[in-house]
Parts: C-alpha cells; sequence; structure tokens
C-alpha cells in the first residue's frame, strides 16, 4: 500500500475515535450533575498564592473540600469538587505568582 493512503486511514481512525470519546464524556457528564443531591448554597473558597495556575487551582479546590466538610448539614459526603454542580474558577495573576477562587454548589451522588 502507499505511505499516503495509510497517513490519510490513521488520520481518520483517530478522528473517528476523538469524535466518540467526545460523545462519551459529554453523554457520562450531563447524567452525573442531574442525578446528583445538591445543596441549597455555593460555596466558595481562596486558595493560596502559588507559582503554577494549575497549582494554584489544586489549593483552591482543597480549600473547597475543606469547607465543605466543615459544614454540618454536608460534610465530606459532599466534598467532591469534580461532583460539583455551577463551577466557576477565577484566577489572579502577576508576573510570578498566581492565586485562584474557585466558587461551586456542593453534591452528593
Amino acid at each position: 500500500m502507499n505511505l499516503a493512503i495509510l497517513g490519510r486511514r490513521r488520520v481518520i481512525h483517530i478522528k473517528v475515535a476523538m469524535i466518540a470519546m467526545t460523545a462519551v464524556v459529554a453523554l457520562g457528564w450531563s447524567g452525573d450533575a442531574d442525578a446528583a443531591t445538591c445543596a441549597d448554597t455555593d460555596v466558595s473558597a481562596k486558595g493560596e498564592v502559588a507559582s503554577f495556575k494549575w497549582l494554584a487551582l489544586v489549593k483552591a479546590r482543597g480549600n473547597w473540600r475543606a469547607k465543605v466538610r466543615s459544614i454540618p448539614k454536608l460534610g465530606s459526603e459532599y466534598a467532591n469538587y469534580g461532583r460539583a454542580s455551577d463551577q466557576i474558577e477565577r484566577c489572579i495573576s502577576d508576573q510570578r505568582t498566581v492565586v485562584c477562587t474557585v466558587t461551586a454548589r456542593p453534591c452528593k451522588p
């Protein structure tokens, strides 16, 4: 076979796989939030200053989880940030540091 034909087939297979993965992720995520029981209000938490945005977000999400666990009506059952609805992530940075605040509505499965 011609190498150009093999290259085109590979690209087609990759595109089909990407479309299928996108559909699976979209269907999986849309069902989770709808089936969950969510709190009545959003919870916000600010992270510590970090050198990288990804690290600042990790710190803010960790503080959000701790804050949700400390709320008597919610507790650890609601403290999964990935399951929370209405997620908002805001980060402020200067040339060397980043700090983020996350706001989300805690949900349990």
